[in-house]
């Protein structure tokens, strides 16, 4: 395992060519002591909406361990450039000349960065004259010798005391050709490297894909609670309106009642003094009467026969005053106990009201009427009486 990172860090060290890459720029510039002031300046829009994958902190782990294995301390382009060879998506010697030229663009762009030159954009959809499209002839001339290094990165080649370190390392001193050697390293790197940032692109997806369905749920979230709140408020609100509402109806109720108790009142009252006025007129009457008994007293048997008839009469509208004054009674017991169920049948009041008024209004209509013909009666009595005195007085003094 130590043999194989050992291989590995050493193969990411020598793919350290004078070149960058854009896409990764503002990922590794603030962990070598790059300005993310600056790094701003150099997004563009064609890189942010397209990375093949991205650099994770696996990546930068990686880089680290190898910076230590290695004594070799990366600078800022020397991460650019990693980052340059890890967005490769197949071997060098499967590239067609218009992919090398994009990676001559992105190894120019690390460069032109870490300098303070322009950079120029180049996603994959973009063609390579999209890309160099902008470019000056100064760096017309530098994209053409980045596009050299770009095809000779591309050969297997290993040089030095790298080399002879990693000969000794794997074959324990043992003698293989140069060329062998470092086609099987530099297959066994690619593979591994292409197999993990696939795994790390999948995996950012996969969470990228979850983070979304999070925000979309969190969003449902928020508008049912906040459809929640709204329902709750006007709920409230219309709950408050008619508990007002209800308030002024019992109120009203409560001076509606008050006002037909007190009319009550005083139609009890008037009924009272009423009938206090039919006893007076009754007792009047029967002093009437009795005078008139004493006056007719010594008339003649037509005089009795009259005085029958008026006494009978006169017994008849007794008996019907009795009967007024027991209706009178009873109207007034009814009285009350349409007060008692007043609240209960409000609309059942007002009608016995408008009969007791119509009862009332009968009954003074007939006293009167009873009243007027006794009147008439007790004239009529009295008149026949002294027609009978003249005509006795006149019959003893023709005696």
């Amino acid at each position: 395992m130590k043999r194989a990172l050992f291989l590995i860090v050493h193969l990411s060290v020598l793919f350290k060519v004078q070149s960058g890459f854009l896409d990764y720029v503002p990922g590794f510039a603030s962990l070598f002591g790059g300005n993310e002031e600056k790094t701003e300046l150099y997004k563009s829009d064609a890189f942010d909406k397209k990375i093949p994958y991205e650099v994770s902190m696996v990546d930068e782990t990686f880089i680290k361990e190898a910076a230590k294995l290695t004594g070799v301390a990366l600078s800022e382009l020397d991460s650019c450039q990693q980052r340059v060879v890890f967005k490769l998506k197949s071997d060098c010697e499967k590239m067609n000349d218009e992919q090398l030229a994009k990676m001559a663009v992105h190894l120019l762009n690390c460069q032109s960065y870490v300098e303070g030159r322009p950079t120029y954009a180049c996603s994959d959809e973009m063609s390579i004259r999209d890309c160099t499209k902008h470019m000056d002839s100064d760096t017309w001339t530098s994209y053409h010798l980045m596009s050299n290094r770009a095809r000779a990165y591309c050969l297997p080649q290993l040089t030095g005391s790298l080399y002879r370190s990693l000969i000794i390392y794997i074959q324990g001193g043992t003698q293989l050709k140069k060329g062998k050697i470092v086609l099987v390293l530099q297959n066994q790197f690619r593979g591994l490297a292409e197999h993990t940032v696939n795994r790390l692109m999948d995996a950012a997806q996969d969470q990228l894909r979850t983070l979304r369905k999070v925000v979309t749920d969190q969003e449902k979230l928020q508008d049912i609670a906040e459809y929640t709140f709204d329902t709750l408020t006007k709920g409230q609100e219309t709950i408050s309106k008619q508990q007002q509402d209800l308030q002024k109806a019992q109120f009203h109720g409560q001076l509606v009642i008050e006002d037909n108790i007190q009319r009550l009142v005083d139609e009890k009252r008037l009924l009272l003094e009423t009938h206090g006025v039919l006893v007076k007129m009754s007792e009047n009457v029967q002093a009437k009467l009795e005078w008139s008994l004493q006056q007719v007293e010594h008339q003649t048997d037509e005089s009795k026969v009259n005085h029958a008839e008026l006494l009978k009469d006169l017994l008849e509208i007794q008996r019907k005053a009795k009967e007024i004054f027991e209706k009178i009674d009873e109207s007034s017991e009814l009285l009350v106990k349409q007060n008692e169920e007043f609240k209960k049948q409000y609309n059942l009041t007002l009608s016995s009201l408008r009969e007791v008024n119509e009862t009332i209004h009968t009954l003074v209509s007939l006293v009167g009427g009873t009243r007027d013909t006794l009147e008439e009666n007790s004239r009529t009595s009295v008149s026949i009486h002294f027609k009978n005195a003249d005509i006795t007085k006149k019959g003893i003094g023709h005696d």
